[in-house]
């Protein structure tokens, strides 16, 4: 079988490239090697290559630079998916197209009726509400890819692990520790009333996969489960605060932060995705990322640069608190 991935040397793309290498006849170029925006390159491609299957995992995710660069956001997040659509209905292929949490960006009461906490859950047939350009982007491209005769859209939220162009939140955070900030005296600011749901990138290119070869998906027990033309992949659910609070554990670090509120271009959604997809705890995907060439790159230059012993490798996720069903 034929693959083309789009946004191969991405966050996402990189570590699904990795898994389908070995399983497919893969190409996945990276944005210097093709062009998504130029549509007469991106038909080229599609022509010459000529895929069973084309997985979309190129975006602009950087959701302040959407805002100030309109234009820009739609040209790479939205446009392309016009001619995708259009050449794999016309040839047959499957489309797998990687979506956002940033279409539910609103509240809406007759969507989710349920009471709190349910209320915060969006199924994958919930209405749209959009409330950022980098949301109204992902929402319009997803319409464009419900034209094909056969697609998965795989909707996610909040990565981390990997490389990818846009910081990630857990890189925000790792940055002011290597950066030397006294965490006592500067503890960083950090919004506590933004649920989110921080997914291990390696751990949603292993739920990806299936769906890009046609596998038989099976849950935890092993029954076979159906895959809907919509998936919701992501890692439970905790707040901001709490994430950043993991993350210095992880590290060993004193995890002295406070919680605030601060000016921001971007509306962050007030919903979250109800999972189609049961992953691991959120806590195991954080141990194994701790053990990666990141994390002990950094590690190793924390303690060349600083003089310190190195963090803690034991990663205390008990001691902190959370909401409950953070991690359902």
């Amino acid at each position: 079988m034929k693959v083309l991935l789009f946004g191969g040397s991405g966050r996402l793309g990189s570590a699904l490239a990795g898994r389908l290498t070995p399983m497919c006849d893969l190409y996945a170029p990276t944005h210097e090697e093709l062009d998504i925006t130029d549509s007469s390159v991106l038909l080229g491609a599609l022509d010459e290559y000529h895929p069973n299957v084309v997985v979309n995992c190129a975006a602009m995710t950087d959701t302040g630079r959407c805002e100030v660069h309109q234009d820009e956001a739609f040209d790479v997040n939205d446009y392309p998916l016009v001619w995708i659509s259009r050449w794999c209905n016309d040839n047959g292929a499957k489309l797998v197209h990687m979506s956002t949490d940033y279409v539910f960006g609103g509240y809406d009461e007759a969507t989710y009726p349920d009471g709190i906490p349910n209320a915060y859950w969006a199924i994958a047939s919930a209405a749209h509400i959009p409330m950022t350009i980098y949301g109204i982007s992902k929402s319009v491209a997803e319409a464009r890819v419900a034209e094909c005769n056969d697609y998965h859209i795989i909707r996610t939220s909040n990565l981390f692990g990997g490389n990818g162009r846009t910081p990630t939140f857990m890189e925000k955070i790792l940055g002011v520790v290597h950066e030397g900030k006294d965490l006592c005296y500067h503890p960083p600011l950090v919004v506590n009333s933004n649920y989110t749901s921080p997914t291990y990138v390696q751990d949603l290119a292993e739920a990806v996969v299936p769906i890009v070869m046609g596998e038989d998906i099976r849950d935890p027990d092993g029954h076979l489960r159906p895959t809907g033309p919509v998936e919701h992949i992501v890692s439970g659910r905790c707040t901001n605060y709490e994430f950043a609070r993991m993350i210095l554990e992880a590290f060993g670090w004193d995890t002295t932060i406070v919680e605030g509120e601060y000016p921001s271009p971007v509306v962050h959604p007030s919903v979250l995705l109800r999972p189609s997809v049961q992953m691991r705890p959120l806590k195991d995907a954080l141990s194994d990322h701790r053990t990666t060439g990141y994390y002990r790159d950094l590690t190793t230059r924390l303690r060349d640069t600083e003089g310190l012993d190195g963090p803690s490798v034991e990663l205390d996720i008990e001691s902190v608190e959370f909401l409950p069903g953070w991690n359902e």
